[in-house]
C-alpha cells in the first residue's frame, strides 16, 4: 500500500489495506515514503509510525525507486490493460469496487494506491483495526521518566 495524505487518509489506506491482506492470509507491506516525497504544498509526513500498525515497511525495490514516479506511471497504464485481478498497481478514485477491491488470488502481488475512505473496506474487521491503532507509548529514558512524573502529580 502506497500511503499518503494527511492522517485521516493515511488511516483509510492501511485499514482497507490491512483487510485485504488479512483475507489473503498475505504480508501488507507498506511504502511509507514515495506519497509523502513531492508533497511540497502541505508538507505532510507519514504518521502511521506512532501506532502498533502490523506491517512491514518497503524496501527501495518495492518503492519501485529509482525512478519511482515514472515506474509506477508505467505500471498503472499497463495494469489497466488487464483484468482487477491480474493488474500489479490498482488505484482507486471512484467509490466503486468495494468488493472487488477485498479479492485477491493467493501469492499475487497487488500494489496500492489511493485514498480509500470508505469503511466498507474493513468495517467487519473493526475490532483488530482499532487494536491496530493503538498508540504506542513513548520508548525513550526521558518519556518514560517524564510520565512517571506526571503520573505522580496527577493522583
Amino acid at each position: 500500500m502506497r500511503i499518503k495524505g494527511g492522517l485521516g487518509n493515511q488511516l483509510f489506506c492501511y485499514s482497507a489495506a490491512r483487510r485485504l491482506a488479512l483475507t489473503n492470509n498475505a504480508e501488507l507491506v507498506i511504502d511509507n515514503v514515495t506519497g509523502f516525497v513531492r508533497d511540497f504544498q502541505y508538507r505532510r509526513e507519514y504518521a502511521l509510525d506512532q501506532f502498533k500498525i502490523s506491517a512491514r515497511e518497503a524496501t527501495p525495490a518495492e518503492r519501485l525507486e529509482p525512478y519511482e514516479r515514472y515506474r509506477r506511471a508505467a505500471m498503472k497504464w499497463l495494469s489497466r490493460k488487464k483484468p482487477f485481478m491480474k493488474g500489479i498497481i490498482w488505484s482507486r478514485k471512484a467509490s466503486s469496487l468495494i468488493s472487488a477491491s477485498l479479492i485477491l488470488k493467493q501469492g499475487e502481488t497487488l500494489y496500492l494506491d489511493g485514498h480509500w475512505q470508505s469503511e466498507k473496506y474493513f468495517k467487519d474487521i473493526e475490532k483488530l483495526i482499532r487494536n491496530d491503532l493503538s498508540i504506542m507509548p513513548p520508548g525513550d529514558a526521558a518519556n518514560q521518566a517524564w510520565r512517571k512524573k506526571l503520573a505522580g502529580i496527577i493522583q
